[in-house]
């Protein structure tokens, strides 16, 4: 295709770092210990942004910056975490190089990767669900391996544990992704597909599990990471997806890159997460 044209315009994102990660990391530890006094008394957010929120001063700084080579800055997040700037093509050869690799925010630890499926339905039966092609996956090039993944054997075909360099992995589990989904947007209606659906039709279900929690309850679910990696009877509930695959990496039994721990099977958390 060619290189863009330099007046093309591009949105780019800067991750901020977590201001005292160790003391976070041992916050949750306990907060998702079931054995801890801690377990499930979640952060505030002013508590949250007090503690590990990135400093204002750098926040400002790089927006400044970014602001003296023409870049428009468009969002700051309001845990200072992420900044989402626009420019030129022109501008960005200039400010930012060239990058590539695992998607961010997805290959944070602190957030749950949703990959994508691609499921054929007949009426109310499912026929087959493989991996996605397109699925955004592998080893992040910037987020150690927390602790909930040590000891991950990935797939032999990535070299082992020793193949992901002790770097965090994605995807953690999958959804639907390449099947159409239909949205309204501008009084629009039409169909696209994408992870971009599969992620909040994840958070749509999570939030239908918190439902179910309260009414027996619990408390909501939080953070999920560490308990579909340390928690056997959680992992056990989801749909393996062995077949298919993207251009790196096929789906096979287990835990693998596309699908991470496979479909959800939401009744099957409700019983299995504490």
């Amino acid at each position: 295709m060619g290189p863009a044209p330099d007046d093309t315009l591009l949105r780019g994102l800067i991750a901020f770092p977590i201001r005292d990660e160790a003391a976070l990391e041992a916050t949750l530890r306990d907060m998702y210990d079931p054995a801890s006094p801690r377990f499930r008394r979640y952060l505030t957010v002013a508590e949250w942004t007090a503690r590990h929120a990135p400093p204002e001063e750098d926040v400002r700084e790089v927006s400044e910056w970014l602001e003296s080579q023409g870049l428009q800055v468009a969002r700051r997040a309001t845990n200072r975490l992420l900044l989402q700037f626009t420019g030129t093509v022109a501008q960005f050869v200039v400010a930012a190089g060239n990058s590539g690799g695992v998607d961010t925010p997805a290959s944070s630890p602190y957030a749950t990767s949703v990959g994508g499926t691609e499921l054929v339905m007949d009426g109310p039966r499912r026929v087959r669900e493989d991996a996605w092609y397109y699925s955004g996956s592998g080893v992040s090039h910037t987020f150690p391996m927390p602790w909930w993944q040590q000891g991950l054997t990935p797939p032999s075909y990535w070299g082992g544990p020793s193949g992901m360099h002790g770097m965090r992995a994605t995807s953690d589990l999958a959804l639907n992704g390449a099947t159409s989904y239909w949205f309204t947007f501008l009084g629009v209606t039409r169909p696209n597909t994408g992870t971009s659906f599969a992620a909040p039709t994840f958070a749509g279900m999570l939030a239908s599990l918190n439902s179910a929690r309260a009414a027996q309850g619990k408390p909501p679910v939080g953070w999920l990471n560490s308990h579909l990696y340390t928690v056997p009877a959680v992992r056990q509930s989801f749909r393996d997806i062995t077949t298919g695959g993207t251009s790196q990496y096929p789906a096979g039994p287990g835990w693998d890159f596309p699908t991470g721990w496979g479909a959800p099977n939401m009744e099957g958390l409700l019983r299995t997460l504490p």
